[in-house]
């Protein structure tokens, strides 16, 4: 980290029009992961905003526990939607399961969306396919369900 960006209190420059944008996009879909949440059964965490990759999930614990080379950690489906990473140059929608079968990668995702395997394993609905498009909204719903009903054996 360079620490002399941070070591006084100057104000910075951003992209306002930008800023605005991710925080409407942020509350959008925040709205929709609370509906899709609510109509979950079982133990879930809040819908968090993560800084690390600004990022906005919640996950859904499962009733396994998987031993891993780290320690043993609850199964569980990680629903998100994330700018960019290094796998994904744009921002997407994922529903990202734990542990993660190739089988679960001949389930059919609804239109637009696909299965991404590199890198990260799960579903993922790039936001190129809603953006200002009428039905977004229910094309979200109707990605985040379905990704789920394809993963929910899995955990």
């Amino acid at each position: 980290i360079d620490k002399k960006k941070y070591s006084d209190d100057e104000p910075r420059t951003y992209a306002l029009d930008a800023a605005e944008r991710y925080f409407t996009a942020l509350s959008h879909t925040g709205r929709l992961f609370e509906l899709v949440r609510g109509e979950l059964m079982g133990e879930k965490d809040p819908v968090q905003f993560w800084p690390h990759h600004f990022d906005l999930s919640f996950i859904l614990l499962g009733n396994k526990m998987i031993k891993t080379m780290e320690g043993e950690y609850p199964s569980q489906i990680t629903f998100g939607f994330a700018p960019d990473d290094p796998g994904q140059p744009s921002p997407y929608f994922y529903v990202t399961p734990f542990p993660f079968e190739e089988s679960v990668t001949h389930q059919k995702l609804p239109n637009g969306a696909v299965w991404h395997t590199a890198l990260w394993q799960g579903a993922l609905l790039p936001y190129a396919e809603l953006a200002e498009k009428a039905d977004s909204e229910e094309r979200i719903l109707e990605f985040l369900r379905s990704a789920y009903s394809a993963e929910k054996g899995l955990i």
